[in-house]
């Protein structure tokens, strides 16, 4: 499917899976098991009786001693969502002193206290990303959502749900690349890292890019290598779709190679429609029509915007 990281969410797997991982070279990020109550984005951290406390550090470094040499974990997440979090800045010191090899992301999705490595925020559709900072990576822990359920697929019949609905898997594979271009303008802004949600159906959550039953793949994994690979649609961009006199319009291929052809007549692009090479002079209004031609003879989808000239009206003095 071509992602190079798992987020392994508030739970611990045998070390097979880490095992894979390492042959795989597959990044995890390792998030310490969730228990006692939560807190809101605005809340303080939770006070644990001393037991709570005692068994919270003892079973974290047990975590961290048993997978500490898979190399495949880069990361270590001891809270997420707010999910017992207590004495935030304190635990993610003892991680650092316990393993000093590794990242921290203290807390993941909400209610940062501005210690650890990694600055973490959740966002659904998505994608969005904190506010670059100069000591700590910022990263979109949490993206997508994009739920379809498969008749047959599902953990239970009704009431399924996700982030946001999709009916079919040709418009899913189409939002996902959306998404994914829309990342792409957030990494050139500063964003390290995003973490799609999620690999698979799980029991009511249809937001997999398998099924419940692992049976199913909603987008065909060489569609999903693609699109994360960068082979999406061209993107056709201005500061405003309306001008007084000439404009002139870029057009980008976010991809690794391909060529972009274009069209300013309403028709689809073809192979011999219109090389891009520098901006385009519009002087009047007009439909642009833009995608890409890759050298294996595959194509993206078409990118359309219109902009239009409109008569300037002098202000009142």
């Amino acid at each position: 499917m071509g992602f190079n990281l798992a987020r392994k969410h508030v739970k611990v797997e045998p070390d097979r899976w880490y095992y894979w991982c390492d042959k795989l070279g597959l990044l995890v990020w390792q998030d310490m098991p969730s228990g006692d109550t939560f807190i809101g984005p605005n809340d303080q951290d939770i006070t644990r009786t001393s037991e709570s406390g005692q068994e919270y550090t003892k079973e974290l470094q047990e975590m961290i001693r048993e997978k500490f040499n898979h190399p495949s974990i880069i990361v270590w997440v001891p809270y997420n969502e707010g999910w017992g979090q207590w004495k935030t800045s304190i635990i993610s010191d003892l991680i650092k002193d316990y393993d000093p090899t590794r990242l921290v992301d203290a807390t993941s999705g909400w209610a940062d206290r501005k210690c650890s490595d990694i600055s973490d925020m959740h966002n659904y559709p998505g994608p969005n990303m904190p506010e670059p900072e100069p000591r700590r990576a910022v990263v979109l822990g949490e993206y997508g959502g994009l739920g379809l359920p498969l008749e047959g697929h599902t953990w239970q019949k009704m009431n399924n749900w996700g982030y946001k609905n999709i009916s079919n898997p040709a418009d899913l594979a189409d939002a996902f690349s959306e998404l994914t271009s829309k990342l792409l303008d957030l990494k050139e802004k500063g964003l390290s890292a995003a973490v799609y949600t999620q690999t698979t159906d799980v029991e009511g959550e249809v937001n997999g890019m398998m099924t419940y039953d692992r049976r199913v793949s909603k987008i065909a994994p060489v569609t999903l290598a693609r699109i994360n690979a960068g082979y999406l649609p061209p993107k056709i961009f201005s500061e405003s779709n309306t001008f007084t006199k000439e404009f002139m319009l870029n057009i980008q291929n976010q991809s690794p190679s391909g060529e972009i052809r274009y069209t300013v007549n309403g028709k689809d692009p073809e192979k011999k429609s219109k090389l891009y090479k520098t901006a385009v002079k519009l002087k009047k209004t007009t439909e642009v029509k833009a995608r890409i031609f890759w050298s294996d003879g595959t194509f993206s989808k078409v990118s359309t915007a219109t902009f239009s000239k409109v008569t300037e009206i002098p202000g009142k003095k």
